[in-house]
């Protein structure tokens, strides 16, 4: 017997601990813009207005439930920005897409996942390391809303820079003169930015110079004839959502460097090129958070800002291998309108009545999305039959015999089925009870 109950105590422990949930849900933001997450690490909520803005910072995945009473989504999507090319002469790393959706249309308490990007990864571990693209970010899927990450800037070992939201920009002629394309991503209706890296329009030797990768707002600069041994600077990000920016910038101040980098509207900035040790100055970073090239004697590229999509600068030549720069980790933006924080009610019924012979008491809720359950009242006392009743469609309706004669007082309660939104009390109307000229 004793063992039959350690056996049967043993497998309760089993089944608690693989039947318990891998994570619990949180609660990112308060009032009535609160949203309930997987995780609220990373997770920014800024109200502005009667607007609510949910910013997912934390690269990899997450999921949101979507509020009550709300059944359309503002999108702002951005992928990883590329990193920018290593060891020397490296092209700059193309910013992820700008993806814009609006009208996504969503149903209240469903799940939705998103993932991150995250920016690619310079490397300085040896003179033919390559570089990194950045990652895609979506909204729903991997194949549902997506903005594509950033190419990476070529390396000087490179045979080619990298295609992607926004191109990476060429290295030195001699190893790789074409241009990396912006390719946007094809999954999910949404407004687009990209664009391509820069290349080289010089000789085919001896540039010493790498090429801006591409931004969001413009095209990476390319190395020229005119400019030999002068790197070129990433394209700048685009201003197309400068209003997300500012209205959720009280949000991002811990993120280093990311109020600065967006205060002129600007966001997802191509990485500027390295050069030759002497090159001065080396490219510059594009407007938005594009990470500069390296600086003379020092070499490695700067990093593109997080949470901008923004590309990371080439690598500057000093002659120990080094690495250029990460790119941005990426950043979703989801907008909604604020639901309402406090519900109404209100009743009708006739004014005569008759004593034990049914009457409707109909009760209507004033404020969308607070559907709940209606308690009604005859002199302050709960109605038999009318407690607890569902609306549907903002509607609930009592089938009242009224058990006392005379004048009463009729109300009803609302306790809505929406966490967040506030219980209310109809105003007191007058109904009157006359005895039933028909005896049975």
């Amino acid at each position: 017997m004793k063992r039959l109950t350690a056996i049967a105590s043993l497998s309760g422990l089993l089944l608690s601990l693989f039947s318990a949930p891998a994570s619990q849900a949180a609660t990112a933001g308060t009032g009535s813009c609160a949203i309930t997450v997987t995780s609220s690490t990373g997770v920014v909520v800024v109200k502005s207005g009667s607007t609510c803005y949910v910013a997912f910072t934390a690269t990899g995945s997450n999921a949101f439930t979507v509020p009550a009473a709300v059944t359309s989504l503002d999108l702002l999507i951005i992928g990883g920005g590329g990193a920018g090319g290593n060891y020397a002469f490296a092209g700059g790393g193309g910013a992820g897409e700008v993806a814009v959706a609006t009208g996504y249309s969503v149903t209240p308490s469903t799940s939705i996942s998103v993932s991150v990007g995250a920016g690619g990864t310079g490397d300085g571990s040896s003179t033919s390391a390559i570089s990194t693209s950045g990652s895609n970010s979506w909204v729903g899927s991997s194949i549902g809303v997506v903005a594509n990450g950033g190419g990476a800037g070529a390396s000087f070992s490179s045979s080619s820079n990298s295609s992607g939201g926004s191109g990476g920009g060429g290295s030195e002629g001699t190893r790789n003169g074409a241009v990396g394309a912006s390719v946007k991503s094809a999954y999910g209706i949404a407004t687009r930015y990209g664009n391509a890296g820069g290349s080289f329009t010089g000789p085919t030797t001896g540039t010493q110079a790498g090429s801006g990768g591409g931004g969001a707002g413009s095209a990476g600069a390319s190395v020229a004839a005119s400019t030999l041994g002068v790197p070129s600077a990433g394209g700048s990000g685009t201003n197309a959502v400068s209003s997300w920016l500012s209205a959720i910038s009280s949000g991002m101040t811990a993120i280093t460097g990311w109020v600065s980098a967006t205060s002129g509207g600007y966001i997802a900035g191509g990485g500027g090129g390295g050069g030759n040790d002497g090159a001065t100055p080396n490219g510059g970073g594009g407007a938005g958070g594009g990470g500069g090239g390296g600086p003379s004697h020092v070499g490695a590229g700067a990093a593109g800002i997080a949470n901008t999509g923004s590309g990371g600068g080439g690598a500057n030549y000093t002659g120990p291998a080094v690495a250029g720069g990460n790119g941005g980790s990426g950043l979703i933006v989801i907008k909604f309108g604020a639901p309402p924080s406090a519900s109404s009610i209100s009743i009708s019924a006739s004014f005569s009545n008759t004593y034990r012979t049914s009457s409707s008491v109909t009760a209507t809720l004033g404020v969308a999305g607070t559907d709940g359950k209606v308690t009604y009242y005859q002199n302050g006392k709960k109605i038999p039959g009318c407690i607890n009743i569902l609306s549907v469609s903002l509607s609930a309706t009592c089938n009242w015999r009224p058990t006392t004669r005379g004048s009463v007082t009729l109300y009803a309660t609302l306790v809505p089925s929406s966490a967040g939104i506030s219980s209310s009390t109809s105003a007191f109307i007058q109904a009157v009870v006359g005895t039933r000229t028909v005896k049975r």
